[in-house]
């Protein structure tokens, strides 16, 4: 049933959007990608049992099931004009009547057309060089061929609009999960193509695309599921529903490995600051002063969702392979569990904010390391309250399309694999030097570990 009966080999890619660059640059870092680009998709994933992903990351899984080259799917991630084949801008005449509220509310919604986008993810597909004489699949074919005609086992997380809960998109139509539970669904998911999985997958709601994703299981019938981004219902990180597919096919936990593959993190420092007794309800973050309204707390509740949960489900997932042994043998967890996902630490500037009582401002620890990438629409040198080159950077949304937003994580991404930036902990303190840490302190300690597989 599996590849290796002592081993259960699992890959998950955090939603991210144009984030998602990062998961691209590791694999062919950690496959040893030459500069040429030769490495295919299916070279990496015949590495795996079972590949889950969500929303920016279901677009990378999605690519490497139909057998592109890795380089090829950087490439989109690194211009701007193949991100607006997926990010199409929205207006809506309830948008336009609407404009005097949105001016008031002081924000925008619903920047992106959801239907477009899926006309822009077939049309990015179709423009992938394919392997000649190697795999057919297209990303219109049934889900279910790429694990019956190519042996692999994918799964994309989507949150069903109507029924409130999340649901999971296989190719291996038989799995066990799919009869337990939450993890249930319907038959009729077994029709859906890739498209239909990464459409779902990959809508992002509220905020971003303006209608749920339309998913036509049945077509003799006008009655489709309705899909959000895999990550309302908790799997912006899906390495913990990847154990559990896992689990409920039989596999045993002393057996599993993951690798997972984040799409980056800005450490966000908060300070408070008395008024006589009184506690000022504003918070001080590397994007300025906040203070809290119905505006700016819809805002934070549509990107909370690829805040938090990523953290926590890498953190469970491992606390579920290594039950009460985790703390002891750290070593031995690290082999197995493998979590990379670039972390930008902050340290305080020497600019304060006069208005808080001179609070310190946070900016990134290398002040080099954005140096020669031009920045719209002011330069590094302009400094305020607000804008230090770490509020700058942090303040790069999941739809970055702009080319000098590209190019700051895309030299944020190589810093990272050049051991200048971070490595995201699972558990503990930032730095890997305190008891009790959990992870890879580093990308280069990640690819080590992973070199052992």
């Amino acid at each position: 049933m599996f590849k290796n009966p002592n081993h259960f080999n699992i890959l998950s890619l955090d939603g991210g959007g144009s984030w998602a660059m990062i998961q691209v640059k590791a694999l062919r870092k950690l496959f040893n990608d030459s500069d040429a680009g030769h490495l295919r998709g299916h070279e990496v994933l015949r590495h795996f049992d079972l590949s889950i992903a969500n929303s920016g990351g279901s677009i990378v899984l999605g690519a490497l099931a139909c057998n592109i080259l890795l380089k090829d799917i950087e490439d989109v991630y690194l211009q701007e004009e193949k991100l607006r084949q997926v990010f199409r801008p929205a207006v809506s005449d309830a948008k336009k009547v609407t404009s005097w509220l949105v001016k008031l509310l002081q924000f925008d919604i619903n920047r992106y057309e959801t239907t477009g986008k899926r006309t822009g993810l077939l049309e990015l597909f179709n423009g992938f060089e394919r392997d000649q004489g190697g795999s057919t699949l297209k990303v219109d074919d049934l889900l279910s061929d790429f694990y019956q005609k190519e042996g692999l086992r994918l799964v994309f997380t989507v949150f069903d609009y109507l029924k409130n809960r999340s649901s999971f998109f296989r190719s291996d139509i038989d799995s066990l999960a799919s009869k337990l539970g939450l993890f249930n669904q319907t038959d009729k998911v077994n029709q859906a193509s890739l498209l239909d999985a990464l459409h779902g997958s990959t809508n992002a709601p509220v905020l971003y695309f303006n209608h749920p994703a339309r998913i036509d299981l049945d077509p003799t019938t006008d009655n489709p599921m309705w899909g959000w981004d895999g990550a309302i219902g908790g799997y912006n990180n899906p390495s913990l529903a990847g154990v559990v597919e896992a689990v409920a096919n039989g596999v045993a936990l002393d057996n599993i490995r993951m690798l997972s593959i984040g799409t980056g993190l800005v450490i966000d420092p908060v300070q408070y600051q008395l008024s006589g007794k009184k506690l000022l309800y504003k918070r001080f973050k590397v994007n300025g002063l906040l203070s809290s309204r119905l505006s700016r707390d819809i805002l934070k509740m549509a990107k909370s969702i690829v805040a938090d949960p990523p953290d926590a489900a890498s953190y469970i997932a491992m606390t579920l392979m290594f039950p009460g042994a985790h703390i002891k043998d750290t070593q031995a967890v690290n082999k197995r569990f493998i979590r990379l996902n670039p972390m930008m630490k902050p340290k305080q500037s020497s600019y304060s904010a006069d208005i808080l009582g001179n609070l310190k401002l946070w900016d990134i620890a290398d002040e080099n390391m954005f140096e020669g990438i031009e920045v719209e629409p002011n330069s590094w040198e302009v400094m305020s309250m607000a804008e230090t080159r770490l509020a700058r950077f942090a303040n790069i949304d999941i739809d970055a399309i702009k080319q000098w937003e590209i190019n700051l994580i895309n030299r944020f991404c190589e810093c990272w694999m050049d051991g200048k930036v971070n490595n995201q902990s699972v558990r503990g303190p930032y730095g890997g030097d305190q008891p009790g840490y959990l992870g890879q302190v580093s990308f280069q300690e990640g690819c080590d570990a992973f070199q052992e597989w």
